[in-house]
């Protein structure tokens, strides 16, 4: 039966020049890259080419220019740099980019392209002239293939002309994303081909489009390059009726009649139901759907929801998420009704049907397989990016057990370097206009290999892998463990059953029952766990969602459908160049011996660049937490989120007293009542002239000293609040350092708590009057107005600039946080993420100290970054003793919890007695610590073992070391120190999490201690 490509569906053997037998056959002396096939036959010829004339590529690219669209993707940088290293006599290469955010398209290709490893050929080359080469032969030009004429104006084309004309245009970009938006696809990968044919046509250049073998669709057997393209679809009645020379089968679902289908028609169709979408998104159902939403998310990120600017751009979001998922569902629908795998194939057929429907521009289509790892060019195992197989051997890596695979299907993989040969080889022969329609670039029908056996090698390798590390001591036990833990490919309904959907579907169902439940629970303690199982939860449903969109993804091309795709014209093409071309632009599939590729080429390439981007990609990633513009923001939206609950709390010294608590309701009520006081007292932003000196954004100063309490958090942003800024101090100050940080910071205001003024009214020889009114509770001292007084007098002796401002006024906590005169409303501040927040003096308190200025932003994105890689709970109680001035206190320990709704309890006195109490009784989940402090934990820990005798001491050791090596060797991190360690972890109080030293150096001894007894400590830094 004749297929109507002029053969009767048999190959016919040999056909090649003598010399191309010679050099390439079996009779071939060199392998052409190390691990080459050798004796393999060249594939069999549809015809013969001896008596065609040699096609001379060399000549043909001379003193052509060249535009090359798509030089930032994978395939287009190979190319690219294969031209130039092979054809370096090639007239201009014109590289369209589309420039970036402050990006011109020249910065954004010598940034992204030009630094490129895929460039060492050429660097080599050119050695020290590679620069100088590159430049007089690339020309970046700024485009954009989503916009008519590819965004080129007339004086684009006249510039092109007086450079002497374009010649050719190769376009590799298009949208890769199997699952992309309909809108998104449709404008790069249809629309996108038709911008680049029409630009083509206006510059009177010839083209070839890269596109892919899988715009085929869902169907199996033999794919021919000159099946009819303009008016294809997959399930097509005219293709089903007749198929040539090779298997077939149907997908089960039917034929449609060809009439129904038109890509002229479908395209006018899909911009129809984007339009149709959009117009969804602006009635008012949506809308209050979106802004329920909207608010619920502002919600989640501990933001205002009641905020109209954050709203209004908190809809837009949810707006476009929207569009998107109904766009990408839509997309989906189309492409599998008319018979294509995705959205992704189905549009770049459409894009194919649009450029060979046009009969005034020479055109070519390449399509390339599966594009893998380079075999030679520009050295082995090159690859880059997300490409087919690289997320599927990376989970085998990570330990994905079960990987559905057909039983008998091709995978058709192919080096990224024979596709770039072949671009280079259709683009020549459009030139020359000796093309076909259509080049397929693969490896099913000369060397097939199929995606069991892929799934096979790659487990294999995975297991050396392991085994290697294990030779080299890194992880023995975890990698031996990993090394028998293989790897195996399995049918989907065994996927289905026991892999990465099951366990979806029970941590959904899981967390659907914590969702149920968890409101009806009152218990803070059951509250907190079940808050904390919910988010491991939601960690595991996630990862595994990811696995199971990765393999259904995929699974048309590794599980349903078995193509084998010709490529006859590639072969014939390659077959008529010169042997110096067909050196330079190789064409031999044929030659890869899969397992020593996949083995030694292909997996080591994508361990060396790709596999580190995937562990961003799968890998745990850190929370997303919204950085607040400012501290203001943060402050009001924490008090509006969790007003009864409880904020600041401060442990009384006696056992039997209370401790006293403020609400974040209370706290808020007393901030503004502060920043009311200050602005009374004439305390604000401060005028520009005198701030334009140091910092734009500094504010009239107001010192903070005390001892940990909770007045101090609510003082510091009762400065905020009056738009002011603070100036913590370490209470242990002297009183000359004290006297010279005001002088230098001219503040004008003093908040001393009661120890601190007192003892520098000591210090100082002050005659305090007795208070014989005043209780133990009493934060005012008759120090405070004495203390002013001599403050003032000190200040002004021999300091003019000093005598002619107002004394600053010294205040105790109580007389700052008191109803002020004017109304509070009256004092919002207007601060800014680069108004100063602090000015802290770490050093240098003696001459003139030079403060460090930190922003609103500065101290908003530490808490932001904090808060990221601590998971904080609106029932966590952290315990505060690390000095609240220290910068890393303040964060952690203040701000962090702050933001999340946690509680933070202060001892009123701080000993060795009163922190054992606060730890056993409190219910501490989290505390921040200077390294002695832990030292001090460890010794007493360590003394209580030791008491018991030598024996137990010995054994304590012993267990601690042990459970320190489990979790370090271990695949998981694996702790039974809280089973092994209990009486150690009651007495913290059996529910701390999280320990975070700062201030100085860890001894490494004391990090393995806790380690060892379950605890996990980590080192801050922080000023």
């Amino acid at each position: 039966m004749n297929g109507g490509n002029g053969h009767n569906g048999r190959a016919v053997r040999g056909g090649y020049f003598l010399e191309t037998d010679l050099a390439w056959g079996p009779t071939a002396t060199a392998a052409p890259w190390p691990d080459a096939r050798r004796g393999a036959a060249l594939p069999a010829l549809r015809e013969p080419v001896t008596g065609k004339p040699r096609l001379d590529v060399a000549q043909i690219f001379r003193r052509k220019n060249v535009m090359l669209i798509g030089s930032t993707g994978f395939v287009g940088k190979v190319a690219l740099a294969m031209l130039l290293h092979r054809y370096p006599e090639i007239g201009r290469v014109y590289c369209l980019v589309r420039p970036g955010a402050g990006n011109t398209a020249d910065e954004r290709f010598y940034k992204k392209v030009a630094s490129s490893e895929v460039f060492d050929p050429v660097r080599a080359q050119h050695g020290s002239g590679f620069e100088d080469f590159l430049r007089g032969k690339i020309v970046a030009v700024p485009g954009d293939i989503g916009r008519p004429l590819c965004n080129f104006g007339d004086e684009q084309f006249a510039e092109l002309d007086r450079a002497g004309g374009l010649h050719a245009i190769i376009n590799s970009a298009g949208l890769v994303s199997f699952a992309p938006s309909l809108e998104s696809a449709l404008r790069i990968n249809a629309m996108g081909a038709k911008n680049v044919l029409d630009t083509a046509r206006k510059a009177g250049a010839r083209l070839c489009h890269v596109s892919t073998c899988y715009v085929a669709g869902r169907r199996d057997g033999d794919v021919w390059e000159d099946e009819p393209i303009v008016g294809y679809f997959p399930r097509s009645e005219a293709r089903d009726a007749a198929p040539r020379g090779g298997r077939h089968r149907s997908d089960g679902r039917g034929e449609l009649l060809d009439r129904d289908f038109d890509p002229a028609a479908e395209i006018a169709d899909c911009q129809r139901v984007i339009d149709q979408a959009r117009e969804r998104s602006n009635d008012r159902q949506h809308i209050s759907r979106f802004r329920e939403k909207a608010a619920e998310a502002l919600r989640e990120q501990r933001r205002d929801p009641d905020d109209e600017n954050d709203l209004k751009i908190a809809v837009a979001r949810e707006r476009k998420i929207w569009m998107n998922d109904v766009l990408t569902k839509l997309g989906m629908e189309r492409a599998e009704h008319w018979g294509w795998t995705n959205t992704y194939t189905y549009t770049k057929s459409l894009g194919e049907q649009i450029i060979l429907s046009d009969r005034a521009v020479p055109a070519t289509i390449v399509r390339p397989a599966i594009v893998e790892s380079a075999v030679r060019f520009p050295f082995p195992g090159w690859n880059e990016g997300f490409n087919t197989t690289a997320p599927l051997m990376y989970l085998m890596l990570k330990g994905h057990r079960a990987v559905p695979m057909g039983e008998d299907t091709a995978l058709d993989v192919i080096p990224v370097d024979f596709i770039a040969s072949g671009m280079l080889l259709a683009t020549a022969a459009v030139l020359a206009g000796e093309h076909e329609p259509v080049y397929q670039l693969g490896t099913s029908d000369s060397n097939r290999v199929t995606s069991r056996r892929l799934t096979e090698l790659t487990a294999l390798a995975v297991r050396q892998h392991f085994r290697d590390k294990a030779d080299r001591g890194e992880d023995e036990l975890r990698s031996r463990l990993r090394a028998r833990l293989e790897s195996m490919p399995v049918s989907y309904d065994h996927f289905e059953r026991w892999s990465a959907p099951m366990l979806k579907r029970i941590a959904d169902r899981l967390i659907a029952v914590l969702d149920d439940k968890l409101p009806r629970w009152g218990t803070p303690r059951i509250e907190a766990f079940a808050e904390r199982a919910r988010e491991e939860l939601a960690k595991i449903s996630t990862f595994t969602g990811q696995v199971q969109d990765l393999i259904e993804l995929f699974k048309p091309f590794t599980t349903d459908h078995d193509l084998s795709f010709r490529c006859d014209n590639i072969r014939a093409l390659w077959a008529r160049v010169t042997p110096a071309d067909q050196d330079r632009l190789l064409w031999a599939p044929h030659l890869i011996d899969w397992r020593k590729y996949w083995l030694d080429t292909h997996f080591p390439g994508l361990q060396k660049w790709t596999f580190d981007k995937l562990d961003e990609e799968f890998g745990a990633k850190p929370k997303s937490v919204y950085t607040h513009k400012e501290l203001v923001e943060l402050f009001e939206a924490a008090v509006k989120l969790h007003r009864n609950r409880i904020a600041l709390r401060l442990i009384k010294e006696a056992d039997d007293a209370d401790p006293v608590a403020y609400t974040y309701g209370q706290v808020g009520e007393m901030a503004w009542q502060g920043a009311g006081m200050l602005r009374q007292l004439g305390v604000g932003p401060g005028s520009r002239s005198e701030s334009g000196s140091l910092h734009r954004g500094l504010g009239d100063r107001v010192v903070l000293m005390s001892e940990n309490r909770p007045e101090w958090g609510i003082a510091y942003f009762a400065i905020l609040l009056a738009g002011a800024t603070a100036v913590p101090l370490d209470r242990e100050l002297s009183l000359a350092e004290v006297v010279n940080l005001v002088r230098v910071s001219r503040a004008k205001v003093l908040v001393l708590s009661r120890k601190v003024v007192e003892r520098l009214a000591g210090e100082a020889d002050i005659a305090v009057p007795v208070d014989d009114t005043a209780g133990a509770d009493a934060v005012w001292s008759p120090a405070h107005p004495a203390f002013g007084h001599w403050l003032a007098r000190r200040l002004a002796e021999g300091d003019a600039e000093a005598a002619a401002h107002d004394a600053p006024r010294v205040l105790a906590f109580d007389e700052l946080l008191t109803e002020p005169d004017v109304a509070v409303g009256a004092v919002y501040p207007e601060v800014k993420g680069d108004s100063l927040a602090s000015l802290i003096f770490t050093s240098g308190t003696t001459g003139t100290p030079k403060g460090v200025m930190l922003t609103h932003k500065n101290l908003t994105s530490m808490v932001s970054k904090l808060s990221s890689l601590f998971t904080l709970y609106k029932h966590d109680k952290l315990l505060s003793v690390l000095p609240l001035h220290h910068t890393l206190e303040f964060s952690a320990g203040f701000l962090m919890p702050l933001l999340h709704g946690a509680s933070v309890d202060y001892l009123e006195e701080l000993d060795a007695d009163t922190l054992a109490r606060a730890l056993e009784d409190q219910g501490i989940t989290g505390m921040v610590g200077v390294p002695a402090l832990f030292q001090l934990l460890e010794r007493k820990i360590y003394k209580n073992v030791a008491d018991a005798g030598v024996l137990i001491e010995k054994a304590f050791d012993s267990i601690v070391d042990l459970n320190r090596s489990l979790r370090d060797k271990l695949p998981w991190d694996i702790s039974a120190g809280k089973l092994l360690f209990y009486p150690v972890h009651r007495k913290l109080g059996g529910r701390m999490r999280l320990l975070i030293t700062g201030g100085s150096a860890l001894p490494p001894d004391t990090l393995e201690a806790f380690r060892g007894l379950g605890f996990n400590l980590y080192e801050g830094y922080g000023m």
